[in-house]
């Protein structure tokens, strides 16, 4: 078993990696900047394996973007062309006749393999039978054992913009489309993405596959070649960061799930417990009596009859972050399907991440506020008011398109559910001991009574 201590400073043994601790949790670090010059060699080759009739060359390598755990990189390719076989390179954003872009992404060991193989089993599975708009892998390495030294995806480049950057410029109208729009893709996704047990999916090639050998991805497939294997989620990825063996499933029911993060989190604190600083002796304390309790409520919310939950594919970070779109709003490509899971019916029928948060009852009066529009406290609060417009919105289009999501959405016992799951999620989190355990005390005095009590953490 791994020390807190040998976890923050040796990153667990993996190339590039350091955990340090904040606040909240562990947070990566990259202690090594990817090779540029390895990134081309690497596009290189496959773009001499792919197009062998062609001269092809990378033209740049440009960072793009980062997040917890990748990094993100342009490449523009120059191919020299006939005209009569531009539908070879399809899988390339042309914006002149010889220059081609693609996106090559690097990803932290913060969990090798099993990350990277799940998310291009889930792009793949999704390209294959859906609509939904995702990236296409083109060749990928689920291994760090290359000259990068880190395990990448070569994907086609996405146009258009982060949702984020024209949030404010769709205007009312625009940001209700952009929301129907995602009533729509996740009404897809519950209904084409139906599986058994919780855990992520893979595809059944890798367990052939050598272990340290990338391989070109454009591959067809059929719905039996994929299958759930082990969750892939922030949570479980914190949890194996700091100890050697973690349950990791994949899960037949719920009640294994969740008792399976919080038995990890009681273990955790039990690390904490050996350590010399107050600060962890508190939260060890603290986190681990809450863990507890959780998991002494845990059979009243689910109890287990035994069979095999059904679950569906559900993007636990649609955010302004992760939805690319047009100037008008779009969307162009969904992003970031790294830590998609299979989840029960009661996890998955809630809103997105960008409509999660706190409501605001009424549109507010620019005017009562000391500094009108320019006050942050009336930013915040229009905010927390259009975010509450467009959830109705959201429900709305459900209950036109898929009437099953609103009723399942709307029962409290589901809803109560996923108040439990947050807290499961966020126990060992300082700034919610306080209301979850309000939250718990208010339980433990309905006891006996088939009534639940909400947990509001934000």
């Amino acid at each position: 078993m791994k020390t807190f201590e040998e976890t923050t400073t040796r990153g667990g043994g993996q190339h590039g990696l350091k955990w340090e601790r904040n606040i909240f949790s562990l947070t990566p670090v990259w202690t090594v900047d990817p090779s540029i010059e390895c990134i081309k060699v690497i596009c290189y080759d496959w773009l001499r394996r792919s197009f062998p009739s062609n001269l092809c060359d990378i033209k740049a390598v440009e960072f793009l973007d980062e997040g917890a755990f990748n990094r993100v990189y342009r490449i523009d390719a120059i191919a020299k062309v006939e005209a009569s076989s531009d539908a070879q390179l399809k899988t390339g954003i042309v914006e002149t006749h010889q220059l081609f872009k693609y996106a090559f992404r690097i990803s932290l060991p913060v969990d090798p393999r099993l990350k990277s193989m799940s998310e291009v089993a889930t792009i793949q599975y999704l390209n294959a039978f859906t609509t939904i708009p995702a990236p296409i892998v083109l060749h990928s390495s689920h291994s760090a054992k290359n000259d990068l030294g880190f395990e990448y995806t070569l994907q086609t480049y996405i146009p258009g913009h982060k949702l984020s950057s024209i949030w404010h410029k769709l205007g009312h109208d625009g940001r209700k489309r952009m929301v129907q729009q995602l009533a729509l893709i996740q009404t897809e996704l519950f209904s084409q993405a139906t599986f058994r047990h919780i855990g992520n999916i893979y595809h059944r090639r890798d367990e052939l596959a050598s272990s340290d050998a990338a391989q070109d991805n454009l591959t067809k497939s059929s719905p039996n070649d994929f299958y759930v294997g082990k969750i892939v989620s922030n949570p479980f990825i914190l949890q194996s960061a700091m100890r050697e063996v973690v349950n990791r499933g994949p899960f037949r029911t719920s009640a294994d799930w969740l008792s399976a993060q919080l038995e990890n989190v009681v273990l955790e604190c039990e690390i904490l417990q050996e350590s010399s600083d107050k600060n962890d002796l508190e939260a060890a304390e603290r986190s681990g009596e809450i863990a507890k309790r959780l998991l002494a409520l845990l059979p009243k919310l689910f109890p287990d009859d035994g069979s095999v939950e059904d679950t569906f594919l559900f993007h636990n970070d649609l955010s302004q972050e992760n939805i690319f779109c047009s100037k008008n709003g779009t969307i162009t490509a969904i992003l970031d399907w790294e830590a998609t899971s299979c989840l029960p019916r009661w996890a998955a029928y809630d809103f997105p991440q960008l409509l999660q948060g706190a409501d605001y009852p009424t549109e507010p009066d620019p005017t009562s506020y000391h500094r009108g529009a320019d006050d942050l406290l009336f930013q915040d609060r229009l905010l927390m008011w259009q975010q509450m417009e467009l959830k109705h919105t959201y429900r709305e289009t459900m209950e036109r398109i898929w009437p099953e999501w609103a009723t399942e959405h709307r029962n409290m016992r589901n809803r109560t559910r996923r108040d439990f799951h947050h807290a499961v999620d966020l126990c060992d989190s300082e700034l919610c001991w306080n209301t979850i355990t309000k939250w718990l005390n208010a339980n433990d005095e309905l006891q006996g009574k088939d009534e639940y009590i909400q947990l509001e953490l934000f």
